[in-house]
């Protein structure tokens, strides 16, 4: 690996750390049922979710740089970075929908569509939960072939983010306020034990 490259997998890894604990933060402020559509509410609304799509492109590049590193020639690798990839377009109707266009019509009093759009953005967020989490399986399970701590944090990974997808496809698992928390908690564990071994070196 040249000092480069080195370099470019420490700094994308401490991207990694500050969008995991970054988007926790959002996620915590992020509204649910029974605060109504006061203009605060809206706000923080357009807030959270513009904040959760920043931290998305920080995200893939992390992961891309992670795929970079680790050698986009092996498939696993290739594959996971697809997925993951396709899982981040995926999500964007999900926070445009539900952060923005819908709060705005609630809050004007047009409730017909709203509905519709949540019901729209809910559809892609599954969508997109379960290519993401396919994709962080497929990259943790080539680190499972390593030594060390990458093999226990391949491991560990796959364990916990494979049922994600697992449960999100059988409908046990619904993305509501504290589905979705289930689930970014997952990937942030992920993201900030990606980083932390890029940081390090490990990788």
């Amino acid at each position: 690996m040249s000092a480069d490259q080195a370099k470019g997998g420490r700094i994308a890894g401490g991207a990694l750390v500050a969008a995991a604990a970054l988007s926790l933060g959002a996620m915590l402020h992020h509204p649910h049922g029974g605060e109504g559509a006061s203009e605060r509410v809206v706000q923080l609304s357009h807030f959270v979710h513009g904040v959760l799509i920043a931290l998305m492109a920080i995200e893939l590049y992390g992961v891309a740089a992670y795929a970079r590193l680790r050698g986009l020639d092996r498939p696993l690798v290739l594959v996971g970075l697809t997925f993951f990839a396709l899982g981040t377009v995926a999500m964007l109707p999900a926070p445009l929908l539900n952060g923005f266009v819908a709060p705005d019509l609630m809050l004007r009093g047009e409730q017909a569509p709203v509905e519709t759009l949540f019901a729209v953005g809910l559809g892609f967020a599954k969508l997109a939960s379960v290519l993401i989490s396919t994709g962080i399986v497929l990259l943790s399970i080539g680190l499972v072939h390593e030594r060390g701590a990458p093999f226990w944090f391949g491991l560990v990974s796959v364990v916990s983010v494979a049922p994600v997808a697992v449960m999100l496809l059988l409908g046990k698992l619904e993305l509501d306020f504290h589905g979705m928390l289930l689930v970014i908690v997952a990937w942030s564990v992920w993201y900030a034990g990606l980083g932390v071994m890029m940081l390090r070196g490990r990788i």
